[in-house]
C-alpha cells in the first residue's frame, strides 16, 4: 500500500492536502510512462485503497490532473493517462535553456516588484552576506496568473549588463547571453518548500502552500559566478523537465548530454 502520510510538521510534505501529494505521484506517474494509454487508469476506489484515503480525496486530484489535461475520462470506459509529448530542446542550447528563454518572453509577463543593492544570499556560498550585488525582485505570469517569484542577484560585471528601466519582460539571462556573457556551467537544485508569508501573496497561494524553490548558480568559461537566481514556482502552473540521454562515444565514465533532434 502506498499511503501517503498526513501526519503533523512543517515540510513541504507534510503542509500539503492529501489530495495534492496523490496528485503528485500519480502526474509523475504519467509523466513517466507507468499508465499505458491503451488501457484505463486504475479506478478512483482502487487508488482510495492505495493510498488509505477517501473516494472524495481521489476525486479532487483526478480533477486536477484533468485541468493539466494529464488524463481524460470516456464515458463507460474509465480514465486514461494522457501524458504529454515531451518538447525537444533545441540541440544548440545549453540543456534547452535558450529555448527556454525564447518561451518565457513569448508566453509570460513580468512585474517588477523591487532592485538595489544588497549581498549575496546565504545559499551562495563561500562569498554570501560579503560580496556586494545587484538584485532584482520580479513576479512573472501567463494568461492564467502567477507562476514564479524570483530573486535575481547579479555581480557586478553582470550588472554592468543590465538596465533595470528597459529590462521589462525579457528574462536576466537572456539580456546576459544577449550582451556575451555566455554560462559555461549551471548549478541548479529543486526541492519542494512551504510557501514562505512574504511570498504567498505574490503567487496567489496560502501561506504554507506547496511551492517549488530553484536556485540557480550561472558560471562563465573562467568558472567565475556571476549569477545567482532563487525562483519559487507554483507546482501546479509550472515543471521542470530536460531530456537526456548516454553519450556513448565518450571514453570513461558515462556521461549526461542534452538530447539532441
Amino acid at each position: 500500500m502506498s499511503r501517503i502520510d498526513s501526519g503533523t510538521g512543517h515540510d513541504a510534505m507534510q503542509v500539503m492536502p492529501l489530495y495534492f501529494k496523490i496528485f503528485m505521484v500519480l502526474e509523475r506517474e504519467i509523466r513517466t510512462g507507468h499508465y499505458p494509454g491503451d488501457a484505463p487508469m486504475p479506478s478512483e476506489d482502487t487508488l482510495a485503497g492505495r493510498f488509505d484515503v477517501s473516494r472524495v480525496t481521489v476525486r479532487h486530484a483526478m480533477s486536477l490532473l484533468a485541468e493539466r489535461n494529464l488524463v481524460a475520462r470516456q464515458r463507460g470506459r474509465g480514465t486514461f493517462a494522457t501524458p504529454p509529448v515531451s518538447a525537444r530542446a533545441d540541440p544548440g542550447s545549453f540543456d534547452g535553456l535558450n529555448q527556454n528563454i525564447a518561451e518565457f518572453e513569448a508566453d509570460t509577463s513580468v512585474s517588477l516588484i523591487e532592485t538595489g543593492n544588497d549581498v549575496l544570499p546565504r545559499w551562495a556560498g563561500a562569498e554570501a552576506g560579503e560580496a556586494g550585488a545587484m538584485r532584482i525582485t520580479r513576479v512573472r505570469r501567463d494568461a492564467i496568473g502567477p507562476i514564479s517569484y524570483s530573486a535575481c542577484y547579479l555581480t557586478a560585471a553582470a550588472a554592468a549588463h543590465i538596465d533595470t528601466d528597459e529590462l521589462g519582460n525579457r528574462t536576466v539571462i537572456g539580456v546576459l547571453e544577449a550582451a556575451g556573457l555566455r554560462a559555461a556551467q549551471i548549478e541548479q537544485r529543486l526541492t519542494a518548500v512551504a510557501a514562505p508569508p512574504e511570498i504567498a501573496p505574490h503567487l496567489d497561494v496560502a501561506v504554507g502552500g506547496p511551492l517549488t524553490l530553484m536556485r540557480r548558480i550561472m558560471r562563465d568559461a573562467d568558472d567565475a559566478a556571476f549569477e545567482y537566481l532563487e525562483t519559487y514556482y507554483r507546482p501546479d502552473r509550472y515543471e521542470y523537465s530536460v531530456n537526456l540521454t548516454r553519450d556513448s562515444g565518450a571514453s570513461g565514465p558515462p556521461r549526461w548530454t542534452p538530447k539532441g533532434g
